[in-house]
């Protein structure tokens, strides 16, 4: 049942930001809509720009699934990052599915000699919650 209900919120929340116009932060950025697997496959086009994605959020990443998130492997997700130290408000957001607006930003793994994608946060939001993280709070 709580499958079902996970479920029925991950659509909601991509019903909402299907039926918004483009985002716009305080500051006036458009914010892209994009998944995770064009994040994932066609990194290098998205770097340094700024995207809404939706996902799960775990242990500091969106997943595409909690079975996905349990295996807490990042090469099919999306690390994200933030310059604030208050991680109390992202714990408010732990195992749910949320949308994450912020600025892709090239990472390079020197464990993998390969260059990733990180998402530096803006705000990220759920349907439980209607602000989990804000650069503005």
């Amino acid at each position: 049942m709580n499958r079902l209900r996970d479920c029925s919120a991950f659509f909601f929340v991509l019903f909402l930001l299907a039926c918004q116009p483009v985002q716009k932060a305080e500051i006036g950025v458009s914010y892209e809509r994009k998944t995770l697997v064009e994040l994932l496959v066609y990194k290098e086009h998205y770097f340094n720009r700024a995207v809404l994605v939706t996902g799960l959020y775990a242990n500091g990443a969106i997943y595409f699934s909690p079975e996905h998130a349990g295996y807490g492997d990042l090469s099919y997700a999306i690390a994200l990052s933030n310059d604030s130290t208050d991680l109390e408000k992202l714990a408010v957001c732990e195992g749910k599915w949320v949308a994450v607006q912020g600025v892709f930003q090239p990472h390079f793994n020197p464990t993998e000699n390969v260059t990733e994608g990180k998402l530096l946060t803006n705000s990220m939001s759920a349907a439980e919650h209607s602000d989990c993280f804000s650069v503005n709070n």
